[in-house]
């Protein structure tokens, strides 16, 4: 570099330096979008959120690109709160459910007209708890929701369930309204940790009782959840859950990695010493033998003939679960569909619908549902959230390449956005170019990290205004509980 006198693109980079050690710290996470549905302040009203939407939909009428659409519907109520879970739930009410089913349905008679035209690629009932319900609440809802909102041909309708709230009945009225995915949050066998975990009511008898009635109804993608890293597991605990998993002989098995809550750290972790910055490495080296737990995984996978990837078989990076597929099953073999998320290879944008319930609007908004009181009012509903661009979104995806590969696949963003990158971001890549800290191939950007840190990188494609955003976000969200500093 030119020590007299620096060229812009220096000047640029030295810039970019001082940012990311004041504010980004070598967080690659720092770049991603997903936490601007909170805010500190109400963002949006029924007003606001209906005019983006209307905007939006008029916009995807004039743009080549094709938008896959979401429909995410909240229902809230769990028997217990898991003392794990990051979601938004309260206290089962049988006297709040009726008002709440009424809430969605006001939500429903706004929102729908809007998406009259469109059809939906995948409609989501999560938690809480969905099954919950009584047969007569599962009907209002699902009648509610399937006659304003049409799905496409061949769509996924999904739902959680807690296998203790499960029976026959039940099942028949999910079958019935065409659910091909059904996945049941079962954490573990464990009768010491599910206690640990809030979740004394479970038994092995009574999972495996729905994971059969859902097989034997003929449901297409039957799943279970198994929770990596509560509190009281152990390296022999965790795995005898995983072959009490495979000895079920459910479809499909996801291992999710813990995401602590403040809860979890005071509880759990502060007593190991472990807190709300401790690299997730040392956070699980605490509790197995990850070396023995990945062997064994395996090793009972093949014994119990299930397929995976073995690239999974770690929880680095956004790997945020593991899956397991049935081998008589794996012709559908797509692990890509494993999480619930806002954020995959193709465009989608998602309407919540309920209490706590989560939105993104593609290239435009990000917002939630705070309404605690779960009654309808344009008035009063609170919407936290940020409005974002395009840049954002493709930002995100940058980071996400770069966290799992350590490159830029602009090829894959070209497809997604049905934009030319190269020429989007020809200023910017011409700098890096200049200064030797990249090379580009076959539309793939590669990176000198011997020159400069991902983090650095990142920035050079992060808007100022966008900068701003996230270094306040980040700020909210990424500050330790009171509790977590002492």
């Amino acid at each position: 570099m030119s020590e007299c006198n620096p060229t812009k693109a220096e000047e640029k980079l030295e810039f970019y330096r001082k940012i990311n050690k004041e504010i980004v710290n070598d967080r690659v996470s720092f770049f991603k979008c997903f936490d601007l549905h909170k805010s500190e302040t109400q963002k949006f009203n029924y007003k606001s959120i209906y005019e983006e939407w209307m905007m939006y939909m008029g916009e995807l009428s004039r743009i080549e690109r094709k938008d896959a659409l979401s429909l995410y519907i909240h229902v809230p109520f769990c028997a217990a709160k898991c003392n794990f879970c990051c979601y938004d739930s309260v206290s089962f009410n049988k006297e709040l459910v009726p008002k709440y089913l009424d809430y969605i349905n006001e939500e429903v008679r706004l929102f729908a007209p809007i998406t009259r035209q469109e059809k939906f690629d995948t409609i989501y009932f999560g938690g809480g708890t969905p099954n919950i319900l009584n047969h007569k609440e599962l009907e209002v809802l699902f009648k509610t929701i399937f006659e304003n909102f049409q799905a496409t041909d061949n769509p996924e309708l999904k739902a959680e369930c807690n296998p203790n709230f499960s029976d026959l009945e039940k099942l028949k009225i999910f079958r019935e309204y065409r659910f091909n995915r059904l996945s049941f949050g079962v954490q573990s066998f464990d009768k010491d940790v599910l206690c640990k975990a809030k979740r004394p009511y479970q038994t092995d008898e009574k999972v495996l009782s729905a994971i059969n009635d859902a097989e034997k109804l003929g449901f297409e993608d039957v799943n279970m959840d198994i929770m990596f890293g509560l509190e009281g597991d152990n390296t022999d605990k965790f795995l005898n859950s995983i072959k009490k998993a495979f000895q079920s002989n459910v479809g499909n098995i996801i291992i999710y990695k813990l995401m602590p809550t403040p809860l979890y750290y005071r509880e759990f972790l502060l007593k190991e010493s472990l807190g709300p910055d401790s690299p997730e490495k040392e956070v699980f080296s605490r509790i197995y033998d990850l070396k023995k737990v990945f062997f064994e995984m395996a090793k009972l996978a093949d014994k119990y003939d299930y397929k995976y990837n073995k690239d999974e078989l770690n929880y680095s990076g956004t790997n945020m679960g593991i899956g397991f597929k049935r081998a008589d099953l794996a012709r559908n073999f797509d692990f890509d569909k494993k999480n619930y998320s806002f954020y995959v290879d193709y465009p989608m944008s998602c309407l919540g619908l309920g209490s706590f319930s989560m939105s993104h609007i593609f290239g435009r908004a990000f917002y939630k549902n705070m309404n605690k009181e779960m009654f309808f009012d344009t008035e009063q509903n609170i919407y936290t959230g940020n409005r974002i661009e395009l840049g954002a979104e493709i930002l995100q995806d940058m980071a996400n390449q770069i966290e799992n590969t350590n490159l830029i696949d602009l090829g894959v963003l070209n497809n997604k956005y049905s934009m030319n990158l190269l020429k989007m971001y020809s200023k910017q890549l011409a700098d890096l170019l200049e200064l030797k800290l990249i090379n580009i191939k076959d539309k793939k950007i590669y990176i000198n990290e011997e020159m400069i840190k991902l983090t650095e990188l990142l920035l050079f494609f992060t808007d100022i205004q966008h900068l701003r955003l996230l270094n306040r976000q980040k700020n909210i969200i990424s500050k330790p509980p009171d509790y977590a500093k002492n």
